[in-house]
Parts: structure tokens; sequence; C-alpha cells
């Protein structure tokens, strides 16, 4: 959920507090899901091999699972996970982790890659999105250019079409274009 706050006027700082208490509640439903790791960088550790961090944002991973990394599409496998320097047997989303892969050398695993269960990510510099217009941009959103765009670790620059337009303030579809 995105939560428009505005810090210096202490808006939105109530439903802020709410929508964070609430995310206990569904983190079961979190770690049933399929996982998701973005890359923050891969290195070769000595007597280990290929060794990756990131934050596993949904999901959870157990020594042994097989997973894809993500554009490649190589396969690799979970020969152990660490936790702030501690070896454990499975993790859970929202967990900061260390992954050490097998199959697949740290150049295969840029950071800004994504790991995750096989056919479970989509691939594309193409995508379509729910977007906000914000209230204080006075013309409609026909077209953009070079605009900053983010994932995980992960930045590009995009354009965006929409048809129809959106207006101020208002929510719409439009098309991505990823660099």
């Amino acid at each position: 959920a995105i939560v428009p706050v505005c810090a210096p006027l202490f808006e939105g700082i109530d439903e802020l507090a709410a929508r964070v208490a609430a995310l206990e509640v569904g983190e079961a439903h979190e770690r049933a899901l399929p996982p998701f790791l973005p890359v923050d960088r891969a290195f070769t550790q000595h007597g280990f091999g290929t060794v990756v961090t990131g934050s596993l944002l949904r999901g959870a991973l157990v020594v042994g699972d097989r997973l894809v990394v993500y554009p490649s599409r190589k396969s690799a496998r979970v020969r152990t996970l660490h936790v702030h320097g501690q070896s454990v047997e499975r993790v859970e989303a929202r967990t900061r982790i260390a992954l050490n892969l097998a199959d697949v050398g740290p150049h295969e695993v840029p950071r800004g890659s994504v790991i995750g269960a096989p056919d479970q990510v989509c691939v594309g510099r193409i995508a379509d999105a729910q977007i906000e217009w914000l209230g204080h941009n006075p013309k409609p959103l026909r077209r953009a250019r070079s605009l900053g765009w983010g994932s995980g670790p992960t930045r590009a620059q995009a354009s965006i079409v929409c048809e129809p337009p959106i207006k101020s303030g208002k929510l719409g579809v439009g098309r991505l274009h990823l660099d």
C-alpha cells in the first residue's frame, strides 16, 4: 500500500502507523508466496563459491531449494543461508540474507538481478502500470520521457504513454518503456 505522508505537517502519520502495525497480520500470506530476492551484490567467497546478498522481500528459502536468477534464467541451488553471520536452514520474508549458490558464478548474478522460483518472474522492458498522477502536477499526463524508475537495487530510465491521459490527482493506466 502507498500511504501519502507529509512529515512537516504530520499528515498521514497515524494511517502509516496503522498500516505498519497491520503488517504482522499479513506475514503468513507473504511467506506462502514464491521467494523474491533482489540482488544487492554477488562475490566469490574462498571455500564457498558464489555468495549473493540481498533482502528477501517475500516467500521463504530453505537450504537445497532450486531457484532461478532473472533475467538470465540461470538455475541455481541454495547451498547455505546466513542471517547476520549465523548459518540457518530456513529464512522468511523481510530478512537480510547472504545466500551461497551452487551452479552459478558471481558474474552471472549482477547487482539488480532477481532470484526467485522457476517461472515466477516476468522479464521485459515494457510494462503496464497503474499510476497516480499527483495533484501538484497542473497538466494531465499523456507522455513523459527521461523518468527515473527503480525496483529493488535496479535503476533505469523510463518513458511513459497514457491513453487516455491521467488528470492531476487521479489514478490511471500507462505503459512504461524501460531503457
